[in-house]
């Protein structure tokens, strides 16, 4: 402590305890300055605001809080009517701003982040239902594999979606590319189930991943950068035996000026 805070302390509130606390602090006993710090502050003693601040932005006998030590050292720059503090406090200031401003990016991302994976996990959850109620429905000791496809697709031409992506899905999760492919169109028009852009693209990558032209011509126009789109595009171009697939893939390449003749 310097002469300056001794003699700013003498005969002001709160200073008592403010000094109180610096001894304990300097005895590492932290709990008890914090306890001390805040009797201070509350006194409206602007170095017992401000050090109490600085002991919530360290964690330092209390739980890190960036909004609290902002909120507390700005109560201390508004009770330093004659500026006693040294311009520390000025810096510490935009410190902690910056800082809640960091943490509630982050939280915000991270909420997000909880946020979609919560969807995602119900979407599971409701998938499974869907897979669960086709097998009850139509069991596979009843029909030849053969069979349950052509029963899907005649579900789907008769705009019995629901019953249809449920076969779908069950030959989707053991990795049939055609059915992960129709997969992600349903989900992606929401036949038989909400729309989704989350699980279109997981099927639609899953089926592009296993070959299948169709699926990595429309996954690139799902793609967040246009280098994975491109990357996709190539795929579909160089894999398609459909002529149309070929001949769109090969349009859109053209398009973002990629010489065909060198893929």
């Amino acid at each position: 402590m310097t002469e300056r805070e001794i003699t700013m302390g003498l005969f002001t509130k709160g200073a008592s305890e403010y000094r109180k606390g610096l001894k304990a602090e300097n005895a590492k006993d932290y709990k008890t300055a914090v306890r001390l710090y805040e009797k201070s502050a509350e006194a409206g003693y602007p170095l017992g605001c401000y050090r109490l601040a600085i002991c919530y932005a360290n964690g330092t006998g209390v739980a890190t809080d960036y909004e609290k030590a902002l909120s507390l050292a700005k109560e201390a720059e508004l009770y330093d009517i004659d500026c006693d503090i040294d311009e520390g406090l000025i810096e510490f200031i935009s410190q902690m701003e910056k800082k809640v401003a960091e943490k509630k990016k982050a939280d915000e991302a991270a909420a997000k982040k909880a946020t979609a994976e919560a969807k995602v996990h119900e979407e599971e959850q409701k998938q499974d239902e869907l897979i669960l109620k086709s097998m009850d429905e139509f069991p596979l000791e009843k029909y030849t594999p053969e069979e349950m496809f052509r029963m899907a697709f005649k579900f789907y031409e008769s705009q019995e979606y629901e019953k249809a992506l449920g076969i779908f899905l069950r030959y989707a999760v053991v990795g049939v590319a055609q059915a992960q492919y129709i997969c992600g169109l349903m989900y992606r028009d929401g036949e038989g189930v909400e729309v989704s852009k989350e699980r279109a693209f997981f099927w639609m990558e899953k089926a592009a991943e296993n070959g299948s032209p169709e699926a990595q011509y429309d996954i690139a126009f799902m793609c967040s950068n246009i280098k994975d789109g491109l990357s996709w595009l190539t795929k579909a171009y160089n894999q398609a035996e459909n002529p149309d697939i070929k001949k769109k893939a090969e349009e859109k390449l053209r398009g973002f000026g990629i010489p065909i003749e060198n893929l």
